[in-house]
């Protein structure tokens, strides 16, 4: 736990928990139209999350809702749910801290709270990504990947992604880095006011593996590049990501990591895992086949 910020976090629950039956009622009168309330949300529920944060935090967390969803599904066993998702700002150095502010968060009657932004691998990619009057889409970006490994010793990604030169200037600009120690330089690319290839790649492989999986990611100019043909599809990735996750447990009906919530098995076979109540009960008809047969064998 992030002891560095306990105090604050601590704080932050205090004032959501006071304020919580004004935010449930305000998102559950507003839900329903989707877009709506996510623009409502970040209008007007949103900065009073941040009143009730220090502001050396605001920049190291973000916020999302979703109601009557769980992990971005609409099942029968999610009816009036409302679920924070706490956001690292896609930067590792944050996550102790959304750790220890998701560990403290209190028992309120139907809130669920969840790790880095919603993400599900049945969510479907994003056409076009419009920012002021300029326009990039997936057949602007291609990739090459490598597999390495991350901080931890766990297997991870490295990616060298291609912008084409006609959109490049309008979402990155050339920056010369200096590197003291061997008094060498070199030019890389750095987003204008957006960084439109971490809203792609979330949008395919989500936030956490972003944080978590990738070892290092580099973006060159396509007019820079001779062996185009080397390089894929952006959206290729969520199958390899997919093949990298094998090493986390997910939830067997909702398809939510470890890494966003704590999951619990089931206690009959100890081999199937859930993130809640709700996930176990929608997926018995199903399960208990495997269940069955499992514990015979």
């Amino acid at each position: 736990m992030d002891t560095e910020y306990l105090i604050d976090c601590k704080e932050f629950w205090q004032q959501f928990t006071l304020n919580y039956d004004f935010i449930y009622n305000f998102i559950k009168h507003n839900s329903n139209n989707e877009q709506h309330i996510n623009k409502l949300c970040e209008e007007k529920i949103i900065p009073y999350l941040y009143s009730y944060l220090s502001e050396k935090l605001h920049k190291k967390i973000d916020f999302y809702f979703t109601f009557n969803q769980t992990n971005k599904q609409f099942i029968s066993n999610s009816n009036d749910v409302l679920e924070l998702y706490i956001s690292p700002c896609g930067k590792k150095e944050n996550v102790s801290l959304i750790n220890t502010l998701v560990n403290l968060a209190p028992r309120l009657n139907n809130l669920v709270v969840v790790k880095y932004k919603p993400f599900n691998y049945s969510d479907d990619l994003i056409n076009d990504i419009v920012i002021g009057n300029n326009c990039i889409n997936y057949s602007d970006v291609l990739i090459q990947y490598s597999y390495g490994y991350t901080e931890e010793k766990t297997l991870g990604l490295n990616l060298v992604i291609m912008i084409d030169e006609k959109v490049i200037d309008k979402f990155y600009h050339k920056k010369t880095i200096k590197f003291p120690e061997n008094n060498t330089s070199r030019e890389v690319y750095i987003p204008i006011n957006y960084c439109v290839v971490l809203i792609m790649l979330y949008n395919i492989i989500g936030e956490y593996s972003c944080v978590n999986d990738l070892c290092y990611i580099e973006i060159l100019n396509s007019k820079d590049i001779e062996n185009k043909e080397k390089f894929q599809n952006l959206s290729v990735l969520r199958d390899v990501i997919k093949n990298i996750n094998k090493k986390y447990k997910f939830c067997n009906y909702c398809n939510r990591s470890e890494l966003q919530k704590k999951l619990f098995c089931c206690s009959v076979c100890k081999n199937t895992y859930y993130c809640n109540r709700s996930c176990q009960v929608s997926n018995y008809n199903i399960h208990k086949n495997y269940c069955s047969l499992n514990i015979k064998n």
